[in-house]
Order: C-alpha cells, then structure tokens, then sequence
C-alpha cells in the first residue's frame, strides 16, 4: 500500500468530509491526514474568506444559506484535493452542480453581485467553467436585472482565444477551449429583448448562421418573444415562417406567445376573434393546448367581458387533470412504489456506477424537473390559472366564488402568492364584506404572504367606507411598520373615512401632511378636501382650490 501524506488534520470533522470526498476518485488507498487551513489561497480571497462566509450567511434566508453551506463544504474539498496533486473530476461537476444551484437562489434575490462574486472565486480558484455553467451565468444575471453583465459575459467568450487548461484537463467542456454555443447564443437574444433591442436580438440570427451553428426551436422562440415584447408581431409571424426554411415546426411556446400577445393587446371583439384563430390554428397544427394555453384564453375571456366562456374554459381544464390524475393513479402501481421506496431509501441523492468507474450523482432537484418538463405537456390547472379566475371574480364582485377557488387552491397544495390571495381580499372588501377579509388577511399572515400596498389599500378603503376611522388609522399605522410607503389612494381612503363620521379637522390634518411626504394629489383628493372645507365652512380656501 502506497501511503500519501497530504497535510496535517485537527478535528474529525474535516477528516470524514475529505474521506467521503475522496472515494472513488483515485484507484490507490490513501491515508489523509488533513490540516484545516482557513485561508484557501487558491480562492483569492486570502484570510478573510471564511470570515466573509460567515457573515454572507448570516444575510441569507434559511433555503439559500442551506445551499451556500453545501457549496462551501464540496469547494473546501475540491481546494483540498487539487493541494494533493489530484484531478477531481468528479468533485468538479458537483462543485459546479451546487454553485449552479447558488447562482439561481441569488437570482431569486436579485442579487446579481452574489452571482459575480461567486463566479470571481470559482475563477481565481481555477475551476474549469463550461460552457453549460457560463450560460446559467447569464441567464442569473438577467433574471438580476444585470442584462448588462450578462452581454459581457458573453463578449467575454466571443473574445477568448482557443487554448488548452492549465491542468490539461477538459473539466466537461471548459469555456476557455470553446467559442459560445447555441444555448449561449439563445441567452443573448432574452438579453437584448430584455433591453428593449429588437434589432440586436435579431441581429443575433445572422451571428449564430456565421458560427457555423443551427438555431433550435428554442433559439426562435426568443426571438419570437423579443418581437412580441416590443411590439412587432408583424415581424414574429416573420419567424413562424423562417422556421420551416430550418426545418422547424413552431411548438406550444411559440404558439402560446402569439396567443398571449393577442389576449394582452387586442380589445373588443377582435382580442376573441385573434386569440381563438391561432387557438385553432394551433390545433390544426397537431399540438395538444396545455394549462398556458388554457390560462391565456381564460384571460382572454375575461378581459372581452365573456365571463361564462371563461368559467366554461376552466371547467375544462378541472376536468382534464382529474382525467390524468386517475390515469396516473392506475398506471403500473408497482413501479410508482418501487420509486417511491427508493426516493424515501436515498432522501438526498441517487449514487449509481457508471462504465467508466465514475460515480454519477443526480440530485432531486433535476429529477423533479424532468417530471416538471412532463407535466407540461399536458393540462394541469395551476397557481396561475386560479389565479386569473379570482381576478375576475374579484372584479365582479363575486367573493364567495374567489373565497371558493382560494381554498380549494390551499386544499390542493399549491403556491399562493401575494396577488392571489390580495384580489380575493379586494373581492371581500369591495363588498362590503368586513369579517371574511379580514379572515383572509389572518389567514395570509398564517400562510407567510406578506401584504402588499394593493391588500392594504383595500383593506383601507373598506374601512373608510364604513367610516371606521379607527381601523383605518390602525392599518395605516400597520403599513407604514412594515416599511410600505403611502400613495395618494391609501391617503384618500383615510381622509374619505374621516368625513364619513364628519371628521373634516383630522380629514385636513391627513391632507397637510401629503406634500411634505412627496405625495401628489389628485383629483379625488382634491374633491376629499373640497368637502372638508365646506364642511367646516370656510368656503374661501374651498374656492382657492378651485
């Protein structure tokens, strides 16, 4: 046995990490005796780097900060083989899979400096970054509302000269050998659609044809996107066409853009007549409508006015996922609890061997995304749709309905967000229904929503309209803890309930203090203060108003 002293080892900890870290990756039985340093030089940030961990995770929310910790531990490891001489290959790709998984959980922040930050350190570190990594880059940074940064990266790998690693190794595809590819490309056409540049984003067309390179059906649906998001959807039936030149057909995200554009931006008869003409052109196609598509008529329907053709449209999509769901439930039940005795067997990861002795690691998270992926392809009525249906009972008053849709949304598990839960609290409070909204705003509190301005300002007007200056002081003064600032609709509900209960000293008061804030008014305002001064009798400032 060939005995390799790598450095020196205080405390078990860092010894069971570097053991697990090191099985499988070289043949020979080594004996580790491991040195805990807390500079890690090879990451550039000298000896303040753990302490700078330390108090990034301090900042972090309980789900990101759980990722950081994983990816700090697997990148210790990954400094402590490459000090041995090792080429941890394997180490790598979980390295990247968990700083991928980091890079998303900033994004979710918009926190777009974390991503650079991240990136920097995995680069003074020489971690080989592929080309899969540097596109995950980009498209964090859009999400972060850096679109800028993320064109550079780009620029950035048009510009590198093709050489080889330092280290010899490929690392999976190491961006410093390999001009941008396709998916690349495509991440750049979001940019500058995002941007606003239509021209650039097409541009992009002509640039992957100089590569040497073939747009998917992906790379079209950018494009098509871009169009649609700047308002030339004469040039996105363009592409529809440029697609069967490629030898492409246009799928449900192409189709479902075009049909959400005419449901956003025709009105009248012509926003139904355009949306269900794709809608039919699309079926004719041979593709099968999914819960975007069926969400996107939904809105359709409701914006036109023709609530029962929505309600109709919604029912339909009910009764297609009961459909599945009993499908699924019959289909081969003894794989479905062989999958999920080992998803209980292996909580965390699946670990198998492949032929080349290497052990492949596939995390939850991707297998739920596959199921995700398949899950699409057909009808299942989503947070989205439910959505769409409380907004227009909320508009028509309806609560019980919007009440109904919300629980059975709650029933049925899934994600109820701010807007969701806010429209069914404006369905209670716009009529007049004081104790089931302010059921729902407790039961947003128990759910972890946070109230937004649009929820407060319903709650407020409710209240001014019953003339309960009280609860409408005590839900300004709630919303202002909570750090939301007063506009001028929450500043008219509170001078409106002050007149009901012919308050016009306080109604005054609360206009006196508008301006000094920045807050504008407006002409609802203006007639608020009109009443207060004829109430008070001084009808000289009431003119002066005028």
């Amino acid at each position: 046995m060939r005995t390799t002293t790598i450095c020196k080892v205080h405390g078990v900890g860092p010894l069971i990490e570097s053991i697990r870290t090191h099985y499988g990756e070289v043949d020979d039985r080594v004996r580790l005796c491991l040195e805990r340093r807390l500079d890690y030089g090879e990451s550039g940030g000298g000896g303040g780097v753990v302490e700078d961990d330390m108090e990034h995770q301090r900042e972090l929310d309980e789900r990101t900060r759980a990722i950081h910790i994983a990816f700090s531990a697997v990148f210790r490891s990954y400094i402590n083989l490459k000090r041995a001489g090792l080429k941890p290959k394997r180490t790598t790709q979980y390295l990247l899979d968990r700083a991928v998984e980091l890079m998303h959980a900033y994004a979710r922040k918009n926190d777009a400096a974390r991503v650079l930050k991240l990136v920097a350190r995995l680069e003074a570190a020489n971690v080989p970054l592929d080309l899969k990594f540097r596109n995950v880059q980009m498209s964090c940074l859009i999400k972060s509302n850096a679109v800028h940064a993320a064109i550079d990266v780009f620029n950035s790998l048009s510009n590198k000269d093709t050489r080889n690693n330092d280290d010899g190794e490929n690392g999976g595809g190491d961006e410093r050998g390999e001009k941008p590819n396709i998916q690349c490309y495509t991440t750049l056409i979001t940019a500058y659609s995002r941007l606003g540049e239509l021209d650039a984003a097409m541009n992009v067309l002509d640039r992957i044809r100089d590569a040497k390179l073939s747009p998917t059906i992906r790379t079209f649906n950018a494009l098509i996107a871009a169009c649609v998001a700047c308002g030339e959807l004469s040039r996105a039936k363009q592409l529809f066409q440029e697609m069967v030149f490629d030898g492409l057909e246009p799928d449900l995200v192409s189709w479902n853009t075009l049909l959400n554009w005419s449901a956003s931006r025709y009105s009248g008869k012509r926003r139904m007549e355009q949306t269900f003409e794709w809608f039919e052109n699309m079926k004719q196609s041979g593709l099968t409508p999914n819960a975007v598509t069926y969400t996107t008529l939904i809105k359709a329907c409701i914006r036109s006015d023709q609530f029962e053709r929505a309600e109709a449209l919604f029912a339909e999509m009910k009764h297609h996922h009961n459909d599945r769901a009993i499908a699924a439930s019959v289909e081969n039940p003894n794989e479905r609890k062989l999958h999920q005795h080992q998803t209980d067997e292996f909580d965390d990861i699946f670990i198998a061997e492949d032929d080349d002795d290497a052990v492949v690691v596939v995390g939850k998270e991707e297998e739920e995304q596959k199921e995700k992926e398949k899950e699409k392809e057909g009808v299942e009525v989503d947070a989205k749709a439910y959505g769409v249906m409380i907004d227009g009972y909320a508009k028509r008053k309806q609560w019980r309905r919007a009440v109904g849709l919300l629980e059975e949304m709650i029933r049925r598990d899934l994600s109820v967000d701010v807007f969701t839960i806010g429209r069914a609290i404006h369905a209670c409070a716009a009529s007049g229904r004081v104790e089931q909204a302010e059921g729902l705003l407790w039961r947003m509190r128990e759910l972890g929503v946070v109230p937004n301005r649009h929820v407060f300002v319903s709650m407020l007007t409710m209240y001014a309209n019953r003339g309960d200056v009280t609860k409408v002081l005590r839900m300004l003064r709630d919303m202002q803890a909570r750090g939301i600032l007063a506009d001028n609709h929450t500043m008219a509900a509170v001078m409106s309930a002050c007149l009901k209960i012919g308050n016009h000293e306080l109604a005054l008061s609360v206009y006196s203090k508008m301006k000094p804030t920045g807050i504008a008014p407006d002409a609802v305002t203006y007639t608020l203060l009109l009443r207060a001064y004829g109430l008070k009798g001084e009808l000289d400032k009431a003119m002066n108003v005028l």
